[in-house]
């Protein structure tokens, strides 16, 4: 039920001349890492959700997904104008089995996102220090820049995901910020630091459901968590870093947003 769609790419393996700039959407740079950037969206149907509501306009949820490279030279505020990524589409909403409408398949709930490998091999690295990435400081990343800007499809009330995927105990081990719609423009670009935990933070445990992200909250909060569904809770850390991405979160509305400038510090 996953379609994806390549959008750009380089060498695989090693980051070699690689910058701590992971991606700036510039064609052929070090900066790019090699990882391709693929969008990703579940495209199930009312024979998994019996409450299935198809996307405004059109009865078929990956027709209106896209992603690409866009071109836009001169945009405002942006270190590198000339290109940058874009994901717009639709999040279904319907809940899979956390919540209500639930899916008669469990595993068919909505997502939508675009995502990007460290490296086209998917292994993980070691971001902890600068033995992999030698322009990152002797104690390795920090935290991560990047910048946002609102594509004119945007529903209010949405909110954006920007997340770092993890392979310890479990690939998919997920902590992310969430950036609300308040927080953004269509006008120009909006930039964003925001540091990583201490190694080995857990910010939340099965239990307590007041310190993870809940993946309806439209609020920005530019705290590194995980989402409330987890089922095992994973202690941050930099040593197997092998993706990010970004996506909505608000299920039942539209999304569209730029994204540029993504770099580790």
């Amino acid at each position: 039920n996953n379609a994806a769609s390549s959008v750009v790419g380089g060498s695989a393996g090693k980051c070699l001349n690689c910058t701590d700039l992971f991606a700036d959407f510039e064609n052929g740079t070090a900066g790019n890492w090699g990882g391709y950037w693929s969008a990703n969206v579940d495209a199930f149907t009312a024979t998994d959700c019996p409450t299935y509501v198809a996307p405004p306009g059109t009865p078929n949820l990956s027709s209106l997904t896209y992603n690409g490279v866009t071109d836009t030279a001169g945009a405002a505020g942006s270190s590198t104008p000339c290109h940058d990524g874009h994901l717009a589409g639709w999040l279904g909403a319907e809940n899979g089995q956390w919540g209500t409408p639930a899916c008669t398949n469990v595993n068919a709930y909505p997502y939508l996102n675009e995502s990007c490998n460290l490296t086209n091999d998917g292994s993980a690295h070691d971001l902890s220090s600068n033995s992999w990435l030698t322009t990152l400081p002797a104690m390795g990343a920090t935290g991560l820049k990047f910048k946002l800007k609102l594509g004119p499809n945007m529903d209010s009330g949405q909110s954006v995901k920007v997340f770092i995927e993890r392979t310890a105990a479990n690939k998919g081990s997920q902590y992310f910020v969430q950036i609300g719609t308040a927080s953004l423009s269509s006008s120009s670009w909006t930039s964003f630091t925001v540091p990583f935990p201490a190694d080995g933070f857990t910010g939340s445990a099965a239990t307590d459901g007041t310190t993870c992200h809940t993946d309806q909250g439209a609020a920005t909060e530019l705290t590194w968590l995980q989402p409330h569904y987890s089922s095992a809770w994973v202690a941050w850390g930099r040593t197997d870093f092998y993706q990010l991405g970004f996506g909505p979160l608000i299920r039942g509305k539209q999304f569209d947003v730029y994204i540029d400038d993504i770099q580790f510090y």
